[in-house]
């Protein structure tokens, strides 16, 4: 069993950002670029393979800072990432848009 022809490309471009990004090689944006994927797409997937995101607790800060919430003290609770993800939201766009993966880290 086999990838029909036409996917091949693709899935092994794919798997290589996953691997990269997972070694802290590259970025998500340069990973989700490799893929030919947005970068919430590719967090998506790296989401459900279980790969944790590169996030500092600096970058949980800035990020609860912007949505206007007091930076944990500890882990998120699952209702505060809830809270967090909600105000981000409006934020995906220009998360997503040309130019953004220069935000982010190798």
């Amino acid at each position: 069993m086999g990838l029909p022809p036409g996917e091949i490309e693709q899935r092994l471009r794919l798997e290589l950002a996953i691997s990269l990004y997972s070694q802290n090689i590259l970025g998500l944006g340069k990973a989700a670029e490799l893929a030919r994927l947005d970068r919430a797409k590719l967090n998506e997937i790296l989401a459900s393979r279980g790969i944790p995101m590169h996030y500092s607790k600096e970058d949980l800060a800035e990020d609860s800072a912007y949505a206007g919430l007091p930076a944990p003290a500890g882990p998120l609770t699952p209702g505060q990432a809830a809270e967090l993800r909600g105000k981000l939201a409006a934020w995906e766009e220009d998360w997503n848009a040309p130019g953004m993966e220069a935000y982010d880290r190798p």
